[in-house]
């Protein structure tokens, strides 16, 4: 307010754009500034968003200098950086407009499921260095950060015991590996409900798995939020309660399904690219920007609206011998018979194309997990399974249930 509401003027925005149906009027004005600012749009003829080219990370950094406007002082400008899953370094700028709509979109998905600004709330993630979590800012955004690289059983139990006891948290932001992970311990400690003040649990990141989420929505007895977000974008959707649909942000984003092999949207009903379109950067647009992930929507794959299902990562995808892909979600599906005696799995598919299989397990029912394997992706490939003590999370915190690198 002391800054003259610029987030309000941005939280106006977004309703009027939703309400007036003015979505296909931001889309045309930030392909028209992309093509009278940069070089790299100088070339494109027209504001059909068809003939702009699909971009991924590596082709931003490779034409960085025709992306970026430098008319903006880049040190002035605020920048997030990603390795991300693909194990790629990737820095984005962002303008002081689009710093705020990514705020206010925050502050409109918080809102629609009572939780607002100064409500205290418990953030579990990987707090490596770049992201904020000092006693000044802990006090001030009014959270509580644990490291989900320690999550150890004492960090849980400290969890466990504080939800219980401080009634004055109301929300939960985590990884949706971490929930598990927190659930499992609770199951082992027969908590079979937690009597907590939580209004809404929040999951990000990596995949929700379905029975996650009812089992949590049970405990907790409260709703569970699947949260689409990135670094480099921001809140690009979220689930309703009761429902596993993700609600796109098109108040802030335009969003495509294309093809595994080209750039053609995909037929409604399809695994498709999620590839999306900022409407609000204009210190660096990003325009058809292939997110690396993978999704099922019933609408047409040039305007999306709804997620049916977000199958995760494409690095995060094995495909069977009869060439469907297979997700980690997919794969959790399968599992669940399993659930009893496995603590935890991991599948990796070899340089070498082996498909080697991790668990952690009491005791196992090994023949019959490697009969359930070579259902879903056949016998052309070598199979191993091995019992191990932990499969580590990756460095950036979260787990993969699958993991890929075959090149082939």
């Amino acid at each position: 307010k002391l800054k003259g509401g610029p987030i309000k003027r941005q939280l106006d925005d977004i309703e009027r754009i939703y309400y007036q149906n003015e979505h296909q009027a931001e889309v045309d004005c930030i392909l028209k500034y992309a093509r009278q600012t940069l070089p790299f749009y100088e070339k494109i003829k027209d504001n059909n968003l068809a003939s702009f080219p699909v971009v991924n990370k590596a082709v931003i950094r490779q034409n960085f200098d025709g992306i970026f406007n430098y008319e903006y002082d880049m040190q002035r400008l605020h920048n997030t950086s990603t390795s991300g899953s693909t194990g790629e370094p990737f820095t984005t700028y962002q303008d002081s407009s689009k710093r705020l709509r990514t705020v206010a979109d925050l502050i409109r998905m918080f809102a629609h499921f009572d939780f607002y600004l100064g409500d205290r709330y418990v953030f579990i993630r990987s707090w490596v260095e770049h992201y904020d979590s000092s006693k000044k800012t802990q006090l001030k955004q009014n959270f509580i950060p644990i490291d989900v690289n320690t999550f150890d059983l004492s960090k849980k139990k400290a969890l466990h015991e504080r939800l219980k006891k401080d009634k004055k948290i109301c929300a939960l932001i985590t990884y949706g590996s971490a929930l598990e992970d927190f659930l499992n311990y609770l199951k082992e400690n027969n908590e079979d409900g937690l009597k907590s003040n939580l209004k809404v649990i929040f999951s990000c990141s990596d995949a929700l798995k379905p029975e996650v989420k009812a089992l949590g929505e049970k405990m907790f007895n409260c709703p569970i939020i699947n949260r689409y977000s990135s670094e480099e974008c921001g809140i690009m959707g979220y689930s309703e309660k009761g429902s596993d649909e993700i609600k796109l942000n098109i108040a802030s984003y335009h969003f495509e399904l294309l093809g595994l092999e080209d750039d053609e949207p995909v037929v409604p009903g399809t695994v498709g690219r999620i590839v999306v379109t900022d409407l609000f950067n204009k210190a660096m647009p990003l325009i058809r920007y292939d997110t690396g992930d993978l999704a099922i929507s019933d609408d047409n794959g040039d305007n999306v609206t709804v997620l049916k299902t977000l199958v995760g990562r494409i690095a995060d995808t094995i495909y069977t011998d009869d060439k469907i892909l297979v997700s980690g979600v997919t794969l959790s599906s399968y599992m669940q018979d399993f659930d009893s005696n496995i603590q935890k799995y991991q599948l990796i598919c070899t340089a070498d194309n082996t498909l080697e299989m991790l668990v952690v397990a009491k005791q196992a029912d090994l023949k019959g997990l490697e009969q359930l394997l070579k259902k879903i992706f056949g016998t052309a490939r070598e199979l191993k399974i091995k019992v191990v003590d932990d499969i580590p999370l990756e460095k950036n915190g979260k787990f993969k249930q699958i993991v890929n690198l075959y090149k082939g």
